[in-house]
């Protein structure tokens, strides 16, 4: 499975780069990984912008594309939350805001989304790699 974050953000570059980290580190984790055929890639839009800039970056609803097997949705986070946590909090507030957001995410068909979550889960409080994310 191919799991990626994009960003639309407003945070130094130090802290957009634990975010960028963290999508490479996804990559590398759900890479061997299946959840059924339904779902093949999921691309995931972070949302971190000053709040005067808010108004114009709106959260798009979850898109499922049968076609290509993807699932695409944002994530919008608290830019002062984010921006005053320190380096190594910033994966664990972006994994808990998509999986909050995974759960508006209706029925798909052959997608084990409850394993997906399962395994995000796994991720945050289990994974080696997660630990180098903040500290490179």
């Amino acid at each position: 499975m191919k799991v990626a974050i994009t960003q639309e953000t407003s945070l130094p570059q130090e802290k957009s780069a634990i975010i960028n980290r963290l999508s490479d580190a996804f990559e590398e984790f759900f890479n061997k990984k299946s959840y059924g055929l339904g779902v093949e890639e999921i691309y995931i839009g972070v949302i971190t912008v000053k709040p005067e800039f808010d108004f114009f970056f709106k959260t798009r609803k979850p898109k499922y594309d049968r076609k290509a097997n993807s699932l695409s949705f944002d994530v919008k986070m608290d830019f002062n939350t984010v921006d005053s946590a320190n380096v190594n909090e910033i994966p664990s507030l972006v994994v808990s805001q998509i999986i909050e957001a995974l759960t508006a995410i209706s029925k798909i068909p052959d997608f084990e989304k409850d394993h997906f979550e399962k395994d995000l889960n796994s991720f945050i409080n289990d994974s080696p790699g997660l630990q180098a994310i903040s500290l490179n």
